[in-house]
């Protein structure tokens, strides 16, 4: 369908293109004869109106959301739950814990290998895949409902400090780390922090009567994920490898070189306990050993 313009016309003398000539209209109520000048407060009205519904647009627009696939359930079911958690239940409810609680139980029904891992979940996890974090620097586990050191990370705060393999962590300043149920973001939230920051922690330690108590200064901790490079035997070489980071690979190559300069011809790559990380890395490892164009894994 062809589109039609209306033109308007003008008022005033644009001969030559000279504006200069040009006078505009009176839009007063005045009936005098004598030429008004332009009103300039419109054209400023006109930006001010404009601005104004652009700033109440973007503020009160709702993105439009489309469900593909949408079950015959309401969807908004689980909203109206939520709803009346929180208008009715007794005490007052976390509505994001209970929105992740629901995801994990909606993708363990699915197959054991579909699971959620919420924001913080996921931060914590990728920190520990950049090879380093901030905190006191120890290696740990859970035992009993009280937090128990494996080991102190070598060079770190704790080592420095004096906490030593078996120490179990009773307090860290004014929370309380044993004696209830824990978890390890419990832990994370106590021991981590910024670099420079410090906490006081009670340990209990295997033949001491008393909590020890001992300040430490957090800092930045190196995370190595190649945790054994050594020769078995005259031939043998041995690389223990506990994830795949994000340095996974350059430590490999220089646990490999390390190796084939003492004389290694066969190699064991230990990768028990190892949690998985990412696969790129252990790509390039696996690449050191194949000849190019070989196929190593496809999903």
């Amino acid at each position: 369908m062809p589109v039609q313009f209306k033109t308007a016309t003008v008022k005033g003398n644009f001969m030559n293109n000279d504006l200069s000539n040009y006078r505009g209209e009176n839009l007063s109520n005045n009936s005098s004869n004598r030429p008004g000048r332009p009103n300039y407060y419109i054209p400023v009205l006109l930006a001010l109106m404009l601005g104004i519904g652009f700033f109440a647009g973007k503020r009160l627009a709702f993105e439009p959301v489309f469900i593909k696939n949408a079950p015959k359930a309401n969807p908004s079911k689980l909203i109206k739950v939520l709803n009346q958690l929180d208008e009715r239940y007794v005490e007052e409810i976390d509505q994001e814990e209970l929105i992740d609680e629901a995801i994990r139980a909606m993708l363990e029904k699915l197959d054991p290998h579909s699971y959620y891992i919420s924001s913080n979940e996921f931060q914590s996890m990728h920190e520990s895949m950049q090879g380093n974090f901030e905190g006191i620097g120890i290696e740990f586990m859970i035992v009993k409902d009280t937090l128990t050191v494996v080991t102190p990370i070598e060079g770190g705060p704790s080592e420095k400090a004096g906490l030593l393999a078996g120490d179990q962590i009773i307090t860290a300043d004014s929370t309380q780390l044993a004696g209830r149920e824990l978890t390890n973001s419990d832990v994370v939230k106590a021991l981590k922090g910024e670099k420079g920051s410090k906490v006081e922690l009670g340990i209990n330690r295997k033949g001491e009567n008393e909590l020890l108590y001992y300040t430490i200064t957090r800092d930045r901790i190196p995370i190595h994920s190649v945790m054994a490079a050594f020769m078995k035997d005259e031939n043998t070489g041995y690389i223990k490898v506990n994830r795949f980071a994000r340095n996974t690979y350059e430590e490999f190559k220089i646990g490999l070189e390390k190796l084939n300069s003492q004389g290694m011809e066969d190699l064991v790559i230990d990768l028990r306990g190892n949690g998985g990380g990412y696969m790129d890395q252990a790509t390039r490892m696996i690449e050191e050993f194949l000849e190019d164009d070989k196929l190593i894994v496809f999903t």
